[in-house]
């Protein structure tokens, strides 16, 4: 079993967080992010998705308490027992999504994104947009407002796993059956 016990913390920067920041280092003490075999994210989705930025390319798990507004990547918060739960915490791996934007003269432009992939409008100008997935047309079609962008392609980025770790019986894949689903 790996070892989770160099805990580093990271909060958003809400009172509520900072408060369970001081209360968990004052028990369990507090690693730097790069001595730390685990990160301790304490905020909401924001942080969390923030945090999987940070630490992407680190391959270290990332462990989220709920201290935010929303938790759906968080588990419950407690003080009690974290080391036990990181010890038998279940894994996600999740692979970033990255874009490869074309602009008009011919210039790629890259970014990683973790939940979505968004272009914004600048003008109003109209574009004719088809959406292509694994090389299949899923839409032939879509009315939007493109100001430079001549082509956006988006892939998983394998090479990158980024390990969330969550309480027995709370793990994504069973968090998103029930978002989905209601059971």
């Amino acid at each position: 079993m790996t070892t989770r016990d160099r805990i580093a913390f990271v909060t958003a920067t809400t009172p509520e967080a900072e408060t369970a920041r001081n209360a968990l280092v004052r028990r369990y003490g507090d690693a730097t992010p790069q001595e730390a075999s685990v990160i301790v994210a304490l905020g909401g989705d924001g942080l969390m998705l923030q945090t999987l930025h940070n630490f992407m390319d680190t391959g270290k798990p990332i462990y989220g308490m709920h201290r935010g507004t929303v938790g759906f990547l968080m588990n419950e918060y407690s003080e009690d027992n974290l080391r036990e739960r990181l010890a038998t915490a279940s894994e996600s791996i999740i692979h970033p999504l990255m874009m490869r934007a074309i602009d008009a003269e011919g210039a790629a432009h890259e970014a990683r994104a973790i939940n979505e992939v968004a272009l914004f409008r600048q003008t109003s100008q109209a574009a004719r947009l088809r959406v292509l997935i694994d090389g299949k047309e899923r839409l032939s079609e879509l009315m939007a407002e493109v100001r430079f962008v001549r082509r956006v392609e988006t892939r998983l980025e394998r090479s990158i796993a980024m390990r969330l770790l969550f309480d027995p019986g709370h793990a994504l894949d069973e968090r998103i059956l029930r978002e989905q689903f209601g059971v």
